[in-house]
Protein backbone atom coordinates (compact mmCIF):
# COMPACT_ATOMS: atom_id res chain seq x y z
CA UNK A 1 0.00 0.00 0.00
CA UNK A 2 2.89 2.38 0.70
CA UNK A 3 4.36 1.85 -2.78
CA UNK A 4 1.02 2.57 -4.49
CA UNK A 5 -1.50 4.35 -2.21
CA UNK A 6 -5.22 4.26 -3.01
CA UNK A 7 -6.58 7.10 -5.16
CA UNK A 8 -8.39 10.10 -3.72
CA UNK A 9 -12.18 9.98 -3.57
CA UNK A 10 -13.95 13.35 -3.68
CA UNK A 11 -10.72 14.98 -2.54
CA UNK A 12 -10.32 12.70 0.48
CA UNK A 13 -7.76 9.97 1.00
CA UNK A 14 -8.86 6.36 1.46
CA UNK A 15 -7.15 5.00 4.58
CA UNK A 16 -6.71 1.26 4.81
CA UNK A 17 -6.03 0.47 8.47
CA UNK A 18 -5.23 -3.24 8.72
CA UNK A 19 -5.96 -6.64 7.19
CA UNK A 20 -6.45 -10.10 8.65
CA UNK A 21 -7.44 -13.56 7.53
CA UNK A 22 -11.19 -14.06 7.38
CA UNK A 23 -11.52 -17.56 5.97
CA UNK A 24 -9.61 -20.53 4.58
CA UNK A 25 -11.23 -22.09 1.55
CA UNK A 26 -10.95 -19.98 -0.59
CA UNK A 27 -8.62 -17.68 1.33
CA UNK A 28 -10.44 -14.54 2.41
CA UNK A 29 -8.70 -11.40 3.57
CA UNK A 30 -10.66 -8.79 5.50
CA UNK A 31 -9.38 -5.22 5.10
CA UNK A 32 -10.55 -2.52 7.49
CA UNK A 33 -10.46 1.16 6.63
CA UNK A 34 -12.56 4.17 5.76
CA UNK A 35 -14.44 4.82 2.52
CA UNK A 36 -13.77 1.24 1.45
CA UNK A 37 -16.95 1.19 -0.64
CA UNK A 38 -15.33 3.78 -2.94
CA UNK A 39 -12.18 1.75 -3.73
CA UNK A 40 -11.98 1.29 -7.51
CA UNK A 41 -11.87 -2.20 -9.02
CA UNK A 42 -8.40 -1.53 -10.43
CA UNK A 43 -7.03 -0.98 -6.92
CA UNK A 44 -8.83 -4.08 -5.61
CA UNK A 45 -7.11 -6.10 -8.34
CA UNK A 46 -3.77 -4.52 -7.35
CA UNK A 47 -4.31 -5.59 -3.72
CA UNK A 48 -5.35 -9.11 -4.76
CA UNK A 49 -2.24 -9.55 -6.88
CA UNK A 50 -0.07 -8.17 -4.08
CA UNK A 51 -1.50 -10.64 -1.54
CA UNK A 52 -1.12 -13.54 -3.99
CA UNK A 53 2.53 -12.63 -4.55
CA UNK A 54 3.34 -12.09 -0.84
CA UNK A 55 1.59 -15.26 0.31
CA UNK A 56 3.02 -17.37 -2.52
CA UNK A 57 -0.35 -18.62 -3.73
CA UNK A 58 -0.60 -19.79 -7.34
CA UNK A 59 -3.85 -20.78 -8.99
CA UNK A 60 -5.83 -20.07 -5.83
CA UNK A 61 -8.54 -17.42 -5.94
CA UNK A 62 -8.47 -14.90 -3.12
CA UNK A 63 -11.50 -13.04 -1.83
CA UNK A 64 -11.10 -9.55 -0.46
CA UNK A 65 -13.70 -8.24 1.97
CA UNK A 66 -13.70 -4.56 2.86
CA UNK A 67 -15.16 -3.23 6.10
CA UNK A 68 -15.73 0.36 7.10
CA UNK A 69 -16.45 1.74 10.52
CA UNK A 70 -19.70 3.57 11.09
CA UNK A 71 -19.83 7.35 11.05
CA UNK A 72 -20.68 8.57 14.57
CA UNK A 73 -22.11 11.82 13.15
CA UNK A 74 -24.40 10.24 10.55
CA UNK A 75 -28.01 11.27 11.04
CA UNK A 76 -27.18 14.10 13.44
CA UNK A 77 -28.13 17.65 12.62
CA UNK A 78 -25.52 20.33 13.25
CA UNK A 79 -26.92 22.54 16.01
CA UNK A 80 -25.08 25.84 16.35
CA UNK A 81 -24.48 27.39 19.75
CA UNK A 82 -25.64 30.90 20.59
CA UNK A 83 -22.10 32.21 20.17
CA UNK A 84 -21.74 30.59 16.73
CA UNK A 85 -25.06 32.11 15.63
CA UNK A 86 -23.94 35.59 16.76
CA UNK A 87 -20.64 35.26 14.92
CA UNK A 88 -22.43 34.15 11.75
CA UNK A 89 -24.76 37.15 12.05
CA UNK A 90 -21.77 39.54 12.44
CA UNK A 91 -19.98 38.05 9.42
CA UNK A 92 -23.04 38.35 7.18
CA UNK A 93 -22.65 42.14 7.25
CA UNK A 94 -19.37 41.82 5.37
CA UNK A 95 -20.37 39.10 2.94
CA UNK A 96 -23.71 40.50 1.76
CA UNK A 97 -23.97 40.98 -1.99
CA UNK A 98 -24.53 44.47 -3.33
Amino acid sequence: VEAHPPPLVRGRRIKLRYAHQGGRNPPRIVIHGNQTEAIPDVYKRYLTNGFLKQLGLEGTPIRLEFRSGKNPYAGRKNVLTRRQLEKRKRLRKFTSRK
